[in-house]
């Protein structure tokens, strides 16, 4: 039904659990035939998918192109299933890069592919010669300090820094380091950047992108909940941090509401609401302004909302520095 839009403008369709009679996609674009249709998957049923439907197939995430070629097989095969030739398929594959001095050692749970730059240039050539035409890579940088120093004792005066070796891609080490002992203050507790997460990142709004009405998501962040945490690990102590590098001259700021994830639950499995922005109903909202240069710290378990501006200006950007924690033992660990 949705290649049928895409590729005609109209669908006429009778399934099991859907179907389309008059269906009409307006507008339709300019490009003939529609957008390409791309499919991610590699199951069974969504490799049949793709070899009767797909213009593109998207593989990830790989490390070593050696990984890559098993998988590459299996969508040849199901082309070759339904008569198709595997050539007309376009091949896309994501690829986890770790810059380092030395190759990464294999890791089962999160394959990579790492080295030098002669590397990671020859183990990308690899996904080329295996005919995949894209390649998308993402990076996890490798070579800072890795936690903060502990908090020191009453009366201690001075700090002991050891210079961290240079991140290749960004100059952000100090900003890193700044934002860890920050938390360490706060906190009154030692906090950590674990070499398997990655780093806290950035959200980057440029003057077109920025709203001036009720637009992004209202959410809990629950990302942790993506990951295997070690045996020590508090998955109910969480706390999410935001650090505005810029804001729009209107202003920005954030919205919340005092709801927690385990409101939300309750209520979904009492049948009161159907996502976490129906909780807006029960509680009011309270907007906090944010500073550039000042670090807010609050539970991702409380319901929240990146809020509006005020008005946009030509030149206007908002960008913020953001990242997440979760008690481990004795220590936070901070990841995006």
């Amino acid at each position: 039904m949705i290649a049928s839009l895409l590729r005609t403008g109209k669908a006429e369709f009778d399934g099991r659990y859907s179907w389309a009679h008059g269906g009409e996609l307006r507008p339709r674009g300019v490009r003939p035939g529609g957008p390409p249709l791309l499919i991610g998957g590699t199951g069974p049923r969504m490799l049949r998918a793709t070899a009767r439907h797909a213009d593109l197939w998207n593989g990830c995430w790989f490390g070593d192109p050696a990984g890559f070629a098993p998988a590459l097989h299996t969508v040849r095969e199901a082309c070759a299933a339904v008569g198709r030739d595997p050539a007309t398929l376009r091949i896309t594959a994501g690829v986890n890069v770790v810059p380092t001095a030395r190759a990464e050692p294999p890791d089962p749970r999160r394959p990579v592919l790492g080295g030098t730059p002669a590397d990671l240039a020859a183990g990308l050539a690899g996904y080329r010669d295996s005919a995949s035409t894209t390649s998308s890579a993402t990076s996890t940088p490798t070579t800072r300090r890795r936690s903060a120093p502990s908090p020191r004792p009453s009366g201690a005066t001075g700090a002991s820094r050891t210079r961290p070796r240079r991140n290749p891609f960004h100059d952000l080490d100090d900003l890193y380091d700044l934002i860890a002992e920050a938390l360490t203050a706060h906190l009154a507790a030692s906090v950590r950047y674990p070499d398997h997460l990655a780093l806290p990142g950035f959200h980057i709004w440029l003057e077109a992108a920025i709203f001036t009405r009720p637009r992004a998501p209202v959410h809990f962040d629950i990302q942790h909940q993506a990951f295997d945490w070690p045996p020590g690990t508090d998955t109910d102590r969480l706390l999410s941090f935001a650090l505005p590098l810029r804001v729009p001259a209107a202003g920005g700021g954030l919205n919340l509401w005092e709801a927690t994830y385990q409101d939300f639950r309750r209520s979904l499995a009492r049948g009161w609401v159907v996502s976490a922005a129906d909780l807006q109903r029960f509680h009011a909202r309270r907007y906090v302004p944010c500073t550039p240069g000042r670090l807010y710290v609050h539970s991702g378990h409380v319901l929240h909302q990146v809020a509006p501006s005020a008005g946009v200006r030509a030149g206007d950007e908002r960008l913020t520095l953001q990242g997440h924690g979760v008690w481990c033992a004795d220590h936070w660990q901070l990841y995006w």
